[in-house]
């Protein structure tokens, strides 16, 4: 008896690895599904077109090897296509004033806007300059050997800090379970033993 209900609960787990393949397969499929709609429903030269074919070479470009993207003619074809439906994008994207593509290119966009702010006369100009200086020598004192090491003693501190508090927490708890004897518990302490 127990040896056939290992071999249900057994033969259950792969029937249930196996499901989770095929939806696995099926998800895939039916985005591939959308995607070549969206490519044959949008104009030549749209968004919506540049976008699908976009989302159907990178799935394309991931299924090959790095070897097959960087010797095989069809791979150094489908990168490069690949790339230029992306700029193409990307400077559609800018000419309409959206940026999504530009996400994570912060620091770029952070240094035109302080060149541009340090041109500013007067007061708010020189406020600008000296953050900027300050910002650089920083960020050198941190690169030096003493920089290090304080940097290194605050971020112990930190650390012991949320140690002392995790473990204060813990301690709270373990009065709480310590106060319950067996089946008789202190209601003054832990109400829910």
């Amino acid at each position: 008896m127990a040896q056939a209900r290992k071999k249900l609960t057994e033969s259950q787990s792969n029937a249930g690895i196996e499901l989770a393949k095929l939806k696995k397969i099926q998800q895939d499929q039916n985005k591939l599904t959308k995607l070549e709609i969206q490519l044959n429903k949008s104009k030549e030269g749209s968004y919506d077109k540049l976008s699908a074919q976009y989302s159907l070479n990178k799935i394309r470009l991931n299924q090959m090897s790095k070897s097959q993207r960087e010797t095989t003619d069809s791979g150094k074809k489908l990168e490069k296509e690949t790339k230029a439906i992306y700029e193409e994008m990307n400077r559609l994207q800018k000419a309409t004033g959206k940026s999504q593509l530009q996400v994570g290119q912060y620091e770029r966009g952070l240094n035109r806007m302080t060149d541009s702010f340090g041109m500013m006369p007067g007061p708010m100009g020189r406020v600008v300059t000296g953050f900027k200086t300050m910002a650089t020598a920083a960020k050198a004192f941190i690169a030096t050997p003493v920089g290090i090491i304080l940097a290194a003693f605050v971020a112990a501190g930190a650390t012991i800090k949320k140690v002392i508090s995790i473990s204060k927490e813990f301690e709270t708890q373990m009065d709480k379970v310590q106060s319950c004897n067996g089946s008789h518990c202190r209601r003054d302490v832990s109400p829910q033993c």
